[in-house]
């Protein structure tokens, strides 16, 4: 193929590519035309996962040709993942020399993936052939590129619009448990979550808390009841609550992580029933009171590979916001009720309280100016009564319960 018909070619796969509804619509196009278009003898295009990356764990999803082992099209597509290692080597494949040549994909000094030829000589010392890698991978660059911008402007819209709906709802309702709810029910159904939970420390403070108390849950993969005491010890979520850090952990069986292994072994609910876990911190001025866990298991984690972050931290903060709109409608009801105790104090002494007190001198000089012991006596025993009556009424002034 000529030099003029490769670019041509690369023209005509670009435009293919661009109209792809999605980042593996457009890794197939690429690879379909290194396989099939340019002879050469085994291709792999690899995506980055956004969400979770870990050695073993790097890629959102793999093209590759038949025959490849997958193991070691993942191992030689991470090697091109960096832009300044090595553009080729040569090396056996089935006893025959070959020649692998690949390229990073990027864009904006990001990269979005990697991608590799496997030639047979003399096509792997040929120049043209090096020079149409590249601008494949060029190719490859402009239309994930396209689609990315696409898929991240869709994300951010729909997540926009849940973030608003879930703000909304949680101005409206009726108790901070039912905002919990609003926030883990659509956090679920946009992320595809298997199971999340809102857990919050009892006292507000982690350093006097040996315990975490469960306040919303939606999913139903382990039975955890709302209301439940977990100790914080054997939570996963623990150093979130000490350290304010969002947590995120790929594997959970392979973790390195210590307080991750002690959870697995020591949590009263299995948790090493799952695969991948996100913790994000709910965080007040006054600091973490709560945690948002985010589960996935194995089956799911294409949805746990395509999260980000920043979306569980927001939705962690919402249900922080929560928490205080709550606080903020205890204490306004508490201030009422301090007014109305107040108003009806001031209402009490300005009416009955003075008056009984009129009717209690009244009795009282009564008492005095009579000769009779016996009405004296029946006298001095109503003052009493009256003036038990005014210290009642004060009482239940200031000890009425709030009924607002």
């Amino acid at each position: 193929m000529s030099e003029s018909d490769v670019g041509r070619e690369l023209l005509r796969s670009t435009i293919a590519a661009l109209s792809g509804r999605d980042v593996v619509e457009v890794a197939s196009a690429v690879h379909a035309l290194m396989e099939s278009r340019f002879g050469v003898r085994r291709a792999a295009v690899g995506l980055v996962a956004t969400a979770g990356t870990a050695p073993g764990d790097v890629f959102r999803h793999v093209e590759r040709s038949a025959g490849i082992d997958p193991a070691a099209s993942e191992r030689d597509l991470r090697v091109f993942l960096d832009p300044d290692g090595a553009a080729s080597w040569p090396g056996e494949r089935d006893g025959e020399r070959v020649t692998v040549l690949g390229s990073p994909i990027t864009v904006e000094g990001a990269v979005l993936g990697s991608m590799l030829v496997e030639l047979e000589p003399p096509a792997g010392d040929d120049s043209t052939t090096r020079a149409t890698m590249t601008k494949l991978a060029v190719t490859a660059s402009v239309a994930l590129a396209h689609v990315l911008r696409q898929e991240q402007a869709s994300v951010r819209a729909r997540w926009m619009r849940a973030g608003s709906e879930v703000t909304t709802a949680i101005l409206g309702a009726g108790s901070v448990d039912a905002a919990f709810g609003i926030v883990v029910d659509e956090l679920q159904r946009i992320a595809h979550v298997d199971q999340v939970f809102v857990t919050v420390l009892p006292g507000g403070l982690v350093d006097s808390a040996p315990e975490v108390i469960v306040r919303a849950v939606s999913g139903a993969v382990l039975d955890v009841p709302v209301g439940v005491r977990l100790p914080l010890e054997t939570m996963i979520a623990r150093d979130v609550f000490t350290t304010g850090r969002t947590l995120v952990v790929p594997h959970l069986a392979s973790s390195d992580d210590a307080q991750v292994q002690r959870a697995l072994r020591d949590h009263p609910k299995n948790v090493a029933t799952f695969e991948a876990v996100v913790v994000a911190p709910m965080r007040t001025p006054t600091g973490v009171v709560g945690a948002l866990t985010l589960f996935w298991m194995p089956e799911s984690m294409d949805a746990f590979r395509s999260l980000d972050v920043e979306v569980a931290e927001r939705f962690a903060n919402q249900a922080a916001v929560a928490m205080q709109v709550a606080q903020a409608r205890a204490d306004r009801a508490r201030l009422t009720l301090f007014e109305r105790r107040e108003r009806i104090g001031r209402d009490l002494h300005d009416s009955v309280i003075q008056r009984l007190f009129a009717v209690g001198l009244g009795l009282q000089n009564s008492s005095r100016i009579s000769t009779d012991a016996t009405t004296t006596e029946l006298l001095v025993d109503a003052v009493a009564e009256v003036d038990a009556v005014i210290r009642d009424i004060r009482t239940s002034i200031h000890g009425m319960p709030d009924r607002g």
